[in-house]
């Protein structure tokens, strides 16, 4: 997941990618394939949808967990090799 510990580190330094939808765009292909129904889902979200007309399907629900603790994983780790 090196592509995805780049995008980690350029939003966290807020360099690189000017937008959240080039941000997602440039991600959704470097991602896991297991992930990227979440992320493809979360981006046409933010593209067309309100925060309130949000919807979820119990499928992609249950893939988010799953996703969130891969990016948290690699954050943790970029964290840990910057300490070092």
């Amino acid at each position: 997941m090196p592509d995805l510990a780049l995008l980690i580190t350029m939003v966290l330094a807020g360099t690189g990618l000017s937008s959240a939808r080039h941000r997602l765009s440039w991600a959704l292909p470097r991602l896991r394939p297991p992930h990227r129904p979440v992320l493809r889902h979360a981006r046409e979200l933010y593209l067309t949808s309100r925060y309130s007309e949000e919807t979820w399907t119990e499928g992609l629900r249950a893939m988010v967990r799953p996703c969130v603790d891969e990016v948290v994983a690699e954050i943790g780790r970029l964290s840990r090799h910057r300490v070092s």
